[in-house]
């Protein structure tokens, strides 16, 4: 009796050894795995361009999958809120066609993949001629006996299905479910950061477009043609420090062949900015009672009707001083403008406004707050 009972506990001793002996061999693939996805996102890190790192990320965690459980070949569904496939990756094929993807859709709805993204847990498949949850596809020619397909998820949202296939029956068994079930959350990370730089991929993209278009509207505001007074050379240069932003100057026509010129500075970078200049810059022209722009005339004494002014607010329009004073006047009447109808935004901008006389070469101007004139 004594030695049978001695002989049991040997036997439960060996059979809890074998346990810890799988569970360790377990572990140590989920930390070959680990190591190679580490590894996988340092040369992504690495790489010059990042175009391809989505389908990257998902080859390398597929490939993973597929060593790891010696599995003949295996697919990885990328799923969208709407439960659709959205990508798909397959171990032993790159390009997929349309005919692919609306095969993945009907695996994903009937398919073992459909039972998988309903119930949210593994499924598993030892032998698919025993097991009707198995989709077979006539014109697929690969024959599969044994499937294990994992959801991919985060929380309760099932973000990918991850399919491994084996020609033999009874190939995948507990101890595939127990590594795929500890590399799940690893595959879980890796796929939400791919879909989640995808999409902020495709997001910038998109935002280059428009800033690209804001760009070539805020240039189209800049003068195209100088005036080029007899004896004189006007000459510009412009280089925005962002796609847009709220630099600008402004080359124009004033009565009496006189030449107003802006070089302005709106505060901060980027869109908002290139708004202000857009507004800054066409106030300017209206207020300094520009005379012409691309062959509409502009009557100045109307304007000066419109706001309000007097005759001894502009004594002698046609006059060489009046010209100049009523052009710098703009400079008033553009920031009375922007305090009134703009003030909570607490836009601003510094500008150099010249009104210039070509005949004389005698220069009138003023200085709103901006770096101070070579002349």
């Amino acid at each position: 009796m004594l030695q049978k009972s001695r002989e049991e506990q040997l036997l439960a001793e060996i059979r809890q050894l074998r346990h810890q002996v799988a569970q360790l061999t377990t572990d140590k693939k989920v930390f070959e795995a680990q190591q190679k996805l580490l590894k996988s996102f340092v040369a992504i890190a690495r790489a010059p361009t990042q175009g391809t790192v989505l389908r990257h990320f998902l080859q390398q965690t597929l490939s993973l999958a597929v060593d790891m459980t010696q599995a003949d070949k295996g697919s990885l569904f990328l799923i969208d809120a709407m439960g659709q496939v959205e990508d798909a990756i397959l171990s032993r094929q790159i390009v997929e066609s349309p005919e692919d993807f609306r095969l993945y859709s009907k695996v994903i709805d009937k398919g073992l993949a459909g039972w998988v993204r309903q119930h949210k847990q593994i499924g598993l498949i030892a032998d698919t001629m025993l097991d009707d949850r198995w989709l077979s596809i006539p014109e697929h020619p690969y024959t599969a006996r044994s499937v294990l397909c994992v959801p991919i998820l985060k929380g309760q949202e099932i973000l990918g299905i991850l399919t491994l296939l084996h020609p033999q029956a009874f190939h995948f068994g507990q101890e595939s479910i127990q590594f795929i079930r500890a590399l799940a959350d690893q595959m879980s990370i890796v796929v939400e950061n791919a879909q989640l730089y995808s999409r902020l991929r495709a997001y910038s993209q998109t935002l280059n477009a428009e800033l690209e278009k804001g760009q070539q509207i805020q240039i189209n505001f800049l003068p195209t043609q100088l005036p080029q007074p007899a004896g004189w050379e006007l000459a510009t240069f412009f280089q925005p420090a962002r796609q847009v932003a709220g630099d600008f100057y402004d080359v124009f026509e004033l009565s009496a062949h006189q030449v107003g010129f802006i070089i302005a500075d709106v505060c901060d970078k980027g869109v908002g900015a290139a708004l202000f200049m857009g507004l800054f810059r066409s106030l300017i022209r209206i207020f300094s009672g520009q005379t012409n722009l691309d062959g509409l005339d502009f009557q100045t004494q109307i304007l000066h009707q419109f706001l309000g002014e007097t005759e001894q607010d502009h004594w002698d329009t046609e006059g060489y001083y009046s010209v100049h004073l009523n052009a710098l006047r703009a400079i008033r009447l553009t920031n009375d403008y922007i305090a009134i109808n703009h003030g909570d935004l607490a836009m601003f901008a510094t500008l150099f406004f010249g009104v210039f006389d070509p005949t004389t070469g005698n220069l009138t101007y003023i200085n709103s707050g901006h770096e101070a004139l070579l002349l």
